[in-house]
């Protein structure tokens, strides 16, 4: 393994509006199909029935489905599908009643081939990454168009066609059936084809285009390589090797991804991990993906088992098409869906928040020994910002009351320089500035909180990322800017503009852990819970939804005044990523017993400002100014 420094990760929340309109349904009745046989690689069109998936003879099939003119706009975000097929048999014992399970697909290209009669006509199309399992029940009666004979939802499957970006209403899409890997029947299912004029399989979905449709991405923080025979894992390399290292052998890749914006109970319509190719491979292979079953997952540690270890999800099968040019970012270098895993974190009310972490995993399928492909793999380049989690979902928004503000602006002010302060450097000093060096009092200004006055708020904190490795001891003293009107005003390069303003009466003290990485961004680099602080913000006589916030950190009463100890984060102001941003989560219904009584807040005001005049070098005037 060779090294590669792990970099940063930023995350960017992008939202995409659509016109407003009400929901649709759509029918499409098949208008072709092809059964292939998997001996012969044969595709026959003709049949008056489809086999699903083998001949009454015995023999396995792959089949497409051709569905025409299929008047999805690009802006549909679809809420319902499935194809609904008519038995064309009553029951053949031993063949029509025993188990059969089959996987469910669609040809990914926008413009799909046509179906014709000759070779490799189904299996040389190029399926999504999205698919569905299908354990079909028995079909009883013939001519029957019940529930058994309806397929489970392909909502995952449609959305990654209509997510494409060369996706147009009109375009024609074709379903592919086959045998699903963990199907250990013989049996098939028959339906009416449509060859006679009447049942042919329809597909019916349901969709809206006036739902706003957001994508949360998030780079990757972290990764392990866990050598399969030996359980030792690797935390840098030169290039992931899904999942076969070609000194090390067989492996398990886990990558990380930490502070994912992506609100509690918001409706997933897809989700996958982007690879961007290192090194063009060609040989099938057959890929589990799975993620961390946590909502705070711990980092990778060069433990033995460090991965292997995990508790993981049930497991989804990738059997990623070659991956032709290097540099490549295309579908091929897609996971499948993740949409179904992750909607059963979201919707988990006692887990999933804001700012939560997913472990995914990929690991060799045992369908790869079986077919002896065990050495084969692909390729992909470990860099944060070429391994990306790409989530759309729509609602969510504020459910529970949770928003999350990135930094607007920041302000480092030194009292031993006279008080000179400088506004949004490349890096925050916390408290000492190790190139200055002086010690300084922070400030971070937060805009635009859409928080109504006198709601509750639950918790609260910061999260930064780590400009440089620090381990020494280190408690901070964490403020509100509690100026009246329109709420904290922008910080200036003028004499005292962060400690000459008025602060909050409540506090947090922080204890530092060590910031063990460059561009770690995880728990170690997240501040207390700052809910007390800014309760008393939004419970001020003049707050008002849109106001903005300021937050001052400076080194606490509590810690060692003789020691230069610090930390160093990422401000992002160069453009490099790693905005400091505030997390809040909130009741906005207004909580009047959250309104302060003035006449406690006096007296409450001078003992504060004799409890901090004690202590050490920085502290607070009586009317709460730092100084």
């Amino acid at each position: 393994m060779m090294t590669h420094k792990t970099l940063a990760v930023w995350l960017v929340c992008l939202s995409m509006c659509f016109a407003v309109s009400s929901g649709a349904t759509l029918t499409i009745t098949s208008t072709a199909f092809a059964e292939e046989m998997v001996k012969s690689s044969y595709a026959y069109t003709n049949s008056s029935d489809i086999e699903l998936l083998y001949d009454l003879d015995g023999f396995q099939q792959n089949v497409a489905i051709w569905f025409p003119s299929v008047a999805l706009p690009p802006s549909a975000y679809i809420t319902g599908a499935y194809i609904q097929f008519m038995n064309s048999e009553a029951v053949i014992a031993g063949q029509t009643n025993t188990k059969v399970t089959v996987r469910i697909s669609a040809e990914r290209a926008v413009k799909p081939s046509i179906i014709r009669e000759g070779y490799y006509n189904v299996t040389d199309r190029w399926d999504t990454n999205s698919y569905v399992d299908w354990n079909i029940p028995v079909w009883v009666g013939e001519n029957d168009t019940n529930v058994e004979e309806r397929t489970p939802s392909l909502v995952s499957i449609l959305n990654e066609l209509v997510t494409q970006n060369d996706w147009r209403s009109g375009n024609n899409i074709v379903i592919m059936i086959s045998r699903a890997p963990n199907d250990t029947g013989n049996g098939t299912r028959i339906s009416v084809s449509g060859k006679q004029g009447y049942g042919a399989p329809r597909m019916v979905i349901t969709y809206q285009t006036g739902t706003t449709l957001k994508w949360v991405n998030a780079s990757m923080t972290g990764y392990s390589e866990e050598v399969n025979k030996t359980k030792i894992p690797y935390l840098s390399t030169s290039e992931f090797q899904l999942p076969y290292d070609l000194i090390a052998g067989e492996q398990f890749v886990a990558v990380r991804f930490d502070n994912i914006f992506l609100p509690r109970n918001a409706t997933i319509a897809r989700a996958f991990v982007q690879f961007k190719c290192s090194t063009p491979s060609f040989k099938p292979i057959h890929l589990r993906v799975a993620l961390e079953d946590s909502f705070f997952p711990d980092k990778f540690y060069n433990l033995a088992g460090d991965v292997s270890n995990r508790t993981l999800t049930q497991y989804l099968d990738w059997y990623p098409p070659s991956w032709v040019t290097q540099n490549d970012t295309t579908m091929a270098q897609q996971t499948p869906d993740l949409g179904q895993i992750l909607q059963s974190y979201v919707s988990n009310d006692g887990g999933w928040s804001m700012g939560s972490s997913i472990v995914m995993v990929v690991s060799r399928d045992v369908l790869d020994r079986v077919t002896g492909n065990f050495n084969h793999s692909r390729y992909a380049w470990p860099l944060n910002e070429t391994v990306t989690l790409k989530i759309a979902y729509t609602g969510g928004e504020l459910v529970g009351d949770e928003t999350f503000i990135q930094f607007s602006q920041t302000a480092e002010e030194a009292p031993a320089l006279t008080n000179s302060v400088a506004v949004n450097q490349s890096t925050l000093c916390l408290p000492y500035d190790p190139w200055g060096p002086q010690e300084q009092v922070v400030g971070i200004r937060f805009k635009n909180i859409p928080i109504p006055q006198y709601a509750t708020i639950l918790s609260a904190f910061i999260q930064f990322r780590s400009y440089r490795v620090d381990d020494s001891s280190l408690v901070l003293r964490v403020y509100g800017d509690r100026t009246q009107g329109v709420g904290s005003y922008a910080f200036a390069e003028t004499t005292a503009n962060v400690t000459g303003r008025n602060t909050t009466l409540k506090f947090a003290d922080w204890t530092l852990d060590a910031w063990g990485s460059v561009g770690d961004a995880f728990p170690e680099e997240r501040t207390p819970d700052l809910s007390p602080i800014l309760q008393e913000l939004v419970s001020q006589p003049s707050w008002s939804k849109g106001n903005s916030i300021s937050l001052i950190f400076l080194r606490s009463p509590n810690d060692d005044y003789t020691s230069i100890n610090t930390r160093v984060a990422v401000t992002g102001v160069t453009g490099g990523g790693g905005d400091p941003f505030l997390v809040i989560r909130f009741n906005s219904t207004a909580n009047l017993a959250n309104k302060p009584d003035p006449s406690l807040m006096f007296v409450r005001s001078s003992e504060y400002a004799e409890q901090v005049e004690t202590t050490g070098s920085t502290s607070l005037t009586s009317s709460g100014v730092a100084i």
